[in-house]
Formats: C-alpha cells, structure tokens, sequence
C-alpha cells in the first residue's frame, strides 16, 4: 500500500434518497471488479430490499471513490445503518449488516485497491461511533485487509460469531446434489423412474426475461416446502413477495437470473432461482410439490441443472463448493472508536465470557425444578 495510492481516495456519504442512477451504475461496474463479488451485494437485490424490506429504517451509503483525471471512480461502496446499541456493541456505532435475504456483509470492494480501501474506510469514521462489520467470510480477503487496516491505525478489532438479529437473516439455499449425484447415477436413475411412473416429466431452464408463469409456479412450489412451515417463505408476507418480483425484474435486464424447472404433464412440480454475479450462478431458494419431494424431484432437478448448465449462454459456473467441501463460515468484525465504545465493548465481552464459563461449569446432569431456588454459593474464604 502506498501513500500516493492512499491520497487518491475519498470517502462519499450518500443517503438513500440521494441515491441517483449515476450511483448505481457506478455500482454495478464495481460489482463487476469486486474482490468477493454476490449477487446479494448487487444493486438490483439491495435496492429493492431497502424499498420492499427496510421501508421503516433509513441506510447511508459510504461511497470510497478514487479521483482521476476524468472524474471518479468507486471503488469500495458499504450499506451501513446507525444503531444506539446492540448485542454486540452496547453503545452508539455504525453496523454493515444487510436486510433479510441477503447473504454476506455489505461490503463490496475492488480487488485492485483493498489495502488502501479498507484503511481509507476504518480511519473515514467518526471519533464517537464504533464499527460492526457483520457477514465477513471466515478467512476471506476482507476480512484479512480490515483486520490489517485496524492494525496499522492502532485500532483495537474483535472478531466474532454472527449474532443473530431482531430481523430474521434466511440463509441462501444449498445444491447438496448438483455436484455430488452424477446424472447418470443410481440414484438419480431412481429418482427419474419414480416420478416418470405419475406422468411425462420435462426440463426447462428459463434465463433473461422470466414469464409471469415461471415466477408464480416458483413462488408456490417454495411456499409448499419447509420456509412456509417457519414463516419464511415469499409469499408468507406481501412485502417479501414484491421484493423478489422486483429483484427478479432487475436481474433480467441483463440475463442474470435463472429458473430450473422439472414438469410433470407439462405442470412445474419443481423449481429452483438462481442468480449470477461475475459469472457464478449463486443458488437463491428451492421448493418443490409436497408429495413428490420426497420422491426426489428437487434432487432431479438439481442434477439436470448441473448437466445442462454448459448449455446456458453467458459461460456461467455454479458457485456451490466443490464436493467435500464446507461452505465458507461467515464472522463478524468489531471495532470501536473512542474510549466509551471500547469500554462498552469490552464489558458485552466480559459478560459473554462469565455466561460461557458459568455454562461450561454446570454440571452436565444439572435439571433445575421449578419453584426450587438454586443453592447458595460457598462464602469467598477470609483472607489473611
């Protein structure tokens, strides 16, 4: 990291209502050059999770820009909100965290600059508010610059577990089979002469501009599945069901959405949403008709998703990990700024580590009975 490199850099606060069409084309191009590119970062989801989802709460945009001869050009952009407090850090600071739906951390950041961007962002923040950067993949690039940046500022930094929040984060869906179930494989066999025993079964994949059908059929093969049960499917509340037919819209108008679809007698029984960022299909949610789950059709599906993909235009990957191998654990960042912050800090600390060792002591046969109070504690041993 240089210092010539580091003067090239300013910080652009940009509220939501500020927020213009020049900004989100800027947004898009960095998209394109991230370091840990997600389509839950991409402004055609957060946007429409703002609109849809996060109506009442009001986001700041911080615009990290570097001036050339032309003009500007972004290269690191984070959606905060201001908190007077929470788990993590009782005390007024600054949280990256991202509306339900998305996946990682709101941070997006060119590759090229990271050193210089995440310095320019941690030493960018106001003297009375901490920092809570949440959904940083374990072990990733950002996560290894900011804690660096901290460093070099003399910042202290804690890392820790999501903690989850008010708002209930649904994680992304999973492909456990695309990559490990062949298509020609016994199991997959079984799977396709079960269900071709209850009819015709056929495969589309649908890209670009998604029909009206394709969306609905979507939306309720996912209600039937296991989000409908925990109150998390899209059609369990309006504003989710606006959100993803928004975010479905935007996606299409430059080909990065993808349905996979298995039909029975011409009828979906099974579905599957992606979206594509940097060139990686990122699968958003699954479901299938209830009494043919069981059956395999969500296995099937995924399978032919997997052996037609090379066949989709626009030479896209699936981003699913490789087979064996874990899904990246994600971890949050904490950083306070000034002495009542690391105070605060350093007490929320304190308390968990007095909640883990009174958990770790109790006995593992420990039942209390209700209405019994626990037994005192020795008295502390007279000293001297």
């Amino acid at each position: 990291m240089s210092v010539d490199r580091q003067a090239q850099l300013r910080v652009r606060v940009v509220s939501q209502q500020q927020f213009g069409e020049a900004e989100r084309q800027a947004w898009l191009a960095l998209e394109a050059r991230a370091l840990e590119p997600h389509p839950g970062l991409s402004p055609h989801f957060l946007l429409p999770a703002l609109q849809h989802l996060e109506a009442s709460r009001r986001g700041l945009f911080l615009m990290i820009e570097r001036q050339t001869g032309h003009g500007r050009e972004l290269v690191g952009l984070a959606l905060c909100h201001g908190r007077t407090a929470s788990a993590v850090m009782p005390a007024p600071h600054l949280a990256l965290d991202l509306p339900r739906h998305a996946a990682q951390g709101g941070l997006l950041v060119d590759g090229r600059w990271l050193p210089e961007v995440a310095v320019q962002l941690l030493s960018s923040l106001p003297r009375n508010k901490g920092l809570v950067l949440e959904g940083l993949v374990d072990g990733g690039g950002l996560q290894q610059a900011l804690v660096a940046a901290a460093g070099a500022l003399g910042r202290h930094v804690e890392q820790r577990p999501p903690v989850p929040q008010g708002t209930c984060r649904v994680p992304w869906a999973t492909l456990p089979f695309a990559r490990t179930v062949p298509a020609r494989s016994e199991p997959a066999q079984r799977c396709h002469q079960a269900l071709a025993r209850l009819g015709r079964l056929d495969w589309r994949l649908h890209q670009g501009p998604i029909p009206a059908a394709v969306v609905d059929a979507f939306l309720r093969l996912e209600h039937e599945g296991p989000h409908r049960l925990a109150g998390t499917s899209l059609l369990s509340s309006p504003a989710d069901e606006a959100f993803f037919r928004d975010v479905v819209a935007r996606f299409s108008t430059e080909a990065r959405v993808v349905f996979a679809e298995l039909t029975l007698d011409g009828d979906p029984v099974a579905s599957l949403c992606l979206f594509g960022s940097a060139g990686r299909l990122h699968a958003f949610r699954a479901g299938s008709r209830r009494d043919l789950t069981a059956r395999g059709a969500e296995l099937l599906n995924e399978v032919e998703l997997a052996r037609r993909l090379p066949m989709l235009p626009g030479d896209w990957q699936l981003a699913e990990p490789a087979s064996g191998q874990p899904v990246p654990a994600t971890v949050s960042l904490v950083l306070p700024v000034g002495p009542w912050q690391q105070a605060a800090a350093w007490a929320s600390r304190r308390v968990r580590e007095v909640i883990e060792r009174v958990g770790a002591d109790r006995p593992a046969d420990f039942t209390p009975v209700a209405g019994e109070r626990a037994p005192a504690a020795d008295p502390p041993a007279r000293r001297g």
